[in-house]
């Protein structure tokens, strides 16, 4: 409900932190003032959507000689404030000692960023106190120059300002949704029914029974399109289309090409989530391992090797079928082969919580080869099975996953209890799966003859 600050500034004098916060504030935004104090930790929470730190340089006793106490501190700081499930943000050094900038970087590198990668920011910019306040009492000699240096230090990193405009539009389109839903609820007579409209909207999305047991699930599989909407169509203004112009600057024309590490790793992020404790076994895209008493006969296979015999993999099929599959190995061990099984069906069946039976499909994960890095398993000619692209799965390892549409089955619900979850394959990857899927049940054969002209 309330929406952490973007904009932060820590300072051991009140009157030198409110000149930026209201610098932030006449630039169109918010910015939380944390007075610092040697006897009380700064508030974390605070920093949780952190993307500009305004910090004091000196903010333990601004006569000490030793400014590597002050380096400290502020390592100090940013170690318990920064987080790995935080996202970019720049460091400005609120100070008037500027020249100190480049010291202090040296300092972070060798005692906070070496150990903590995530807490490095994507730039350590000075803004000079003397320039802009009066140190004896803080208030500000140039406010208008100080607002153009604050914009032109967050633009001289134009991925971020392109990250901060994006937060913003988001925002913006958020605001365009709600008018519509105050809009739909307001009633001929003046009134306003918004809460009969939410329940409408989740019903309607998702089903009474889901409506009611996840009605914050069930808003948003309504009103996510709107916001997409919203935020794909409305026309940016001037000055965030000169900011989205300058978002590749530093990017080269070219891309190189990507490693399969790096591209494991996007693709990772954009498609799939390692499984936490949130996600069940029937939840959409579900990706779990066989139960133990899994029993092959249901497909009429003798066993785990007889089903990986069978996939129709274009160039690399004997190899991968020499490969030895023992069912013993641990998964751990990247190299081997490995089967689970994938939570499909209708999404308006999931959303809604349809009782009976929940669809899954076997896949199979093929691990990159490591004595033969260049090949990457193909489908065959016509093949309606699906591959996914290179994907970082957990313990599995670095690899495809490989569906063959013909080995479906079913399951009630108390029977997946005991499923252990992987990871959750992305809607975007996962409707190609399903389309997969369908296309295999619902493709046209037809009776057609080849030949040769004779001379």
């Amino acid at each position: 409900m309330f929406v952490p600050p973007r904009f932060i500034v820590i300072d051991d004098k009140i009157a030198h932190a409110q000149a930026i916060a209201a610098c932030v504030q006449e630039l169109g935004s918010s910015c939380a003032t944390v007075l610092y104090s040697v006897e009380q930790d700064v508030p974390k929470d605070v920093f949780v959507g952190a993307r500009v730190i305004f910090m004091d340089l000196q903010l333990l006793d601004s006569a000490a000689g030793d400014f590597r106490r002050h380096y400290a501190e502020i390592q100090r700081i940013l170690g318990q404030v920064i987080t790995s499930s935080g996202g970019p943000y720049m460091l400005v050094l609120w100070t008037d000692a500027p020249e100190r900038a480049d010291e202090l970087q040296r300092y972070l590198e060798e005692h906070l960023f070496a150990a903590s990668p995530y807490a490095r920011p994507v730039s350590l910019l000075a803004l000079s106190k003397t320039d802009y306040i009066d140190l004896d009492t803080g208030v500000p000699t140039n406010s208008a120059e100080l607002g153009r240096k604050i914009r032109e230090d967050i633009r001289s990193v134009p991925s971020l300002a392109a990250l901060l405009q994006w937060e913003s539009d988001v925002l913006s389109a958020t605001n365009g949704v709600l008018k519509i839903v105050m809009s739909a609820a307001m009633t001929p007579e003046g009134g306003m029914e918004l809460g009969s409209v939410l329940k409408r909207i989740a019903v309607e999305a998702a089903g009474e029974h889901h409506a009611q047991s996840e009605p914050s699930a069930a808003v948003h599989s309504a009103l996510l399109p709107l916001l997409q909407d919203q935020l794909q169509y409305v026309v940016p203004d001037e000055l965030s289309t000169g900011i989205w112009a300058a978002a590749f600057t530093g990017a080269p024309t070219d891309l190189p090409q990507l490693s399969k590490e790096n591209a494991a790793n996007l693709n990772s992020h954009l498609h799939i989530k390692i499984a936490a404790d949130d996600v069940e076994p029937t939840e959409w895209g579900a990706l779990s391992e066989l139960e133990d008493d899994f029993d092959w006969e249901d497909f009429g296979l003798q066993d785990a090797q007889d089903f990986v015999s069978r996939i129709p993999l274009k160039g690399v099929v004997t190899k991968w079928q020499d490969t030895v599959f023992d069912m013993t190995t641990p998964k751990s061990t990247p190299r081997r082969l490995q089967i689970g099984q994938i939570r499909v069906g209708a999404a308006c069946d999931f959303a809604q919580k349809t009782d009976g039976p929940i669809p899954f499909v076997l896949a199979t994960f093929i691990p990159v080869r490591t004595d033969s890095p260049k090949k990457s398993p193909t489908l065959m000619q016509r093949s309606t099975a699906w591959l996914s692209p290179l994907l970082e799965v957990g313990a599995w390892g670095r690899g495809f996953l490989f569906v063959e549409p013909r080995f479906a089955r079913t399951r009630g619900e108390q029977q997946t209890s005991g499923f252990l979850v992987l990871a959750r394959v992305r809607e975007q990857l996962l409707i190609e799966l399903i389309g997969a899927l369908a296309h295999h049940t619902a493709r046209p054969g037809i009776t057609q003859f080849e030949g040769e002209d004779v001379v």
